[in-house]
């Protein structure tokens, strides 16, 4: 095979007693090393691979759209005015409640109070009955006796 190199604007060829010599080396090293089967003799970089997909998937984890510094801010913002939101809610309904609460207070006291009238009503109409009851058998017992 013809070998060349271009020197200035002329062709001059490789073929001497040492480029020559030294070019044919070289092929005949490259054919050697053509021949020669690698499979079997040194492992494929499997861990290195391994490492590297690895690695890989976790860049691609930390750079995706869903985990931009920026993105995360705004979605940290929307979820902060919406549970300042739900909490302004929640007071609304805790005053409410507490509002109802004493208002419940006040008409339970209200509801005890009239009980207690009553009780204090039915207390002295059932002393009055009974004083009456005590006065009827009394005249009872002396209208049996005369008789």
């Amino acid at each position: 095979m013809p070998r060349h190199v271009l020197h200035g604007h002329r062709c001059v060829s490789c073929d001497d007693d040492c480029t020559g010599v030294l070019l044919n080396d070289l092929d005949t090293a490259l054919g050697m090393v053509a021949t020669v089967n690698l499979t079997g003799k040194i492992p494929a970089p499997y861990a290195f691979l391994s490492t590297t997909e690895n690695t890989t998937h976790a860049l691609k984890h930390h750079l995706s759209p869903q985990r931009n510094p920026n993105r995360l801010m705004d979605l940290a913002k929307d979820n902060l005015q919406n549970l300042v939101g739900e909490l302004d809610e929640l007071l609304n309904r805790t005053v409410r409640v507490y509002a109802d609460g004493e208002q419940a207070d006040r008409d339970s006291n209200r509801t005890l109070l009239r009980a207690l009238e009553v009780e204090g009503m039915i207390t002295i109409a059932g002393k009055s009955a009974q004083g009456k009851l005590c006065h009827h058998i009394r005249l009872l017992k002396m209208v049996t006796h005369k008789s």
